[in-house]
């Protein structure tokens, strides 16, 4: 539609041109960005993927118009709404997710139209040295939510770093605190459009099941927390199906039932877990359980960090850090 409109308002054969070849020439340099996307860093589209990506449309439009220099003004207008067009697709259109790399702790960065959220910090040290650089490196400049599953220091003992160098604008958490004003949560709450938050607000013996769950965009992702079986069973009226699961609790045995994992039926899962770490996790028996429900696993102690694209179209595609 934006190129029929594009060739209505320029005359003559330059919007045939436009109408026709354009369409494909979109495709080229959107694959084209595509593949800058796969780069092994987690590199966002900034001023010179921009500019780039204007000249390469701009250009082409000239090569496959074959007009001649006078026109090129007509081309670069093109090429810039060319560009314009592909940066809204891939800043709106793609909801982006980032489970980092901070050894045996959780955080995971989100970035859904324009905005961003984080959901755990790991510890102290990987909030200062891994979570706080990866934020800075994507050019996070504020982020719309914090979110803290369960008040366990591999979640939550990364948030002092962040908080100190990144705008947040709410803190939501399962627990009171005494060092950051957050909003507790006690049933649920709509931190975006299509990112929801939700608590069972029971008591439990297990700080683990107080986990909050994390769902995105409905059907897309799945973040659990710590929650064990009892957890499960907890929030076994919010479980629906999802794309991509964040297996809970590091892929400990004492998660991850055959019942929670057929009702979840995961395409994908992420455990993030420490390589070599203490506990042994994840546990075989979680392995076996992801297996049975054939979910593709990942894990952020062999491949480091994961990054998923949920396309706009349904479906979503994964790279890591080290490419398995």
């Amino acid at each position: 539609y934006g190129f029929s409109l594009l060739a209505g308002l320029i005359p003559g054969a330059l919007g045939i041109i436009i109408s026709l070849p354009a369409m494909y020439l979109l495709g080229g340099v959107a694959e084209f960005l595509s593949l800058l996307n796969q780069f092994p860093l987690p590199i966002e589209f900034g001023g010179l993927a921009l500019t780039l990506t204007a000249v390469i449309s701009g250009g082409l439009l000239q090569h496959l118009s074959g007009l001649a220099v006078r026109k090129t003004a007509y081309l670069t207008v093109a090429g810039l709404l060319v560009t314009v067009l592909i940066y809204t697709f891939m800043a709106y259109g793609v909801t982006t997710v980032w489970f980092l790399d901070v050894g045996q702790g959780d955080s995971i960065l989100i970035r859904s139209r324009g905005q961003w959220v984080l959901v755990d910090c790991g510890d102290y040290f990987a909030g200062e040295k891994a979570v706080l650089p990866t934020l800075r490196f994507l050019g996070v400049d504020k982020l719309k939510a914090l979110i803290l599953t369960h008040p366990h220091a591999d979640h939550v003992g990364g948030m002092e770093p962040v908080l100190a160098n990144i705008p947040v604008e709410q803190v939501l958490s399962s627990f009171m605190s005494e060092s950051v004003a957050a909003t507790v949560i006690t049933q649920e709450a709509k931190v975006l459009a299509d990112l929801e938050v939700f608590s069972h607000n029971l008591n439990v013996s297990n700080l683990n099941d107080a986990s909050l769950l994390v769902s995105l965009g409905g059907n897309k992702l799945l973040l659990t927390g710590d929650i064990e079986e009892e957890g499960e069973r907890l929030y076994w009226h919010r479980i629906v199906p999802h794309q991509v699961l964040k297996v809970p609790h590091h892929g400990s045995n004492t998660s991850s039932s055959p019942e929670f994992l057929v009702k979840v039926q995961p395409q994908a899962a992420v455990i993030s877990c420490g390589l070599g770490n203490r506990f042994g996790l994840p546990g075989k028996l979680t392995l076996e359980n992801l297996a049975q429900v054939r979910s593709q696993v990942y894990r952020t102690d062999l491949s480091g960090f994961v990054r998923i694209d949920f396309w706009p179209w349904g479906t979503f595609s994964i790279i890591t850090f080290l490419g398995r």
